[in-house]
């Protein structure tokens, strides 16, 4: 809704981050990531975080590896948390 309306209150990292976090299975996140990116919105360490959680909560090893590198890539990452998460 928030990006329908193009006021001046768009949705951010956080925003997107509380809709990851409500998402219940894997597929949920791409189209996610894509609303974000198509927004401008750019990722975060936290968001990143978050994703790593996601991934090893619903025993995804593919995709936290993913997450890993383009963290790395990024340079947003990995910090102490994202080794937190790993453990």
């Amino acid at each position: 809704d928030m990006e329908q309306k193009g006021g001046s209150c768009s949705p951010n990292a956080r925003t997107y981050g509380y809709l990851l976090s409500s998402t219940k299975k894997p597929e949920d996140v791409p189209p996610i990531l894509e609303r974000m990116a198509r927004n401008g919105c750019k990722m975060t360490s936290d968001v990143f975080n978050l994703l790593l959680r996601l991934f090893m909560e619903w025993g995804n090893e593919e995709r936290v590896k993913s997450t890993w590198v383009e963290m790395e890539q990024s340079g947003l990452g990995p910090d102490q948390r994202s080794y937190t998460i790993m453990v």
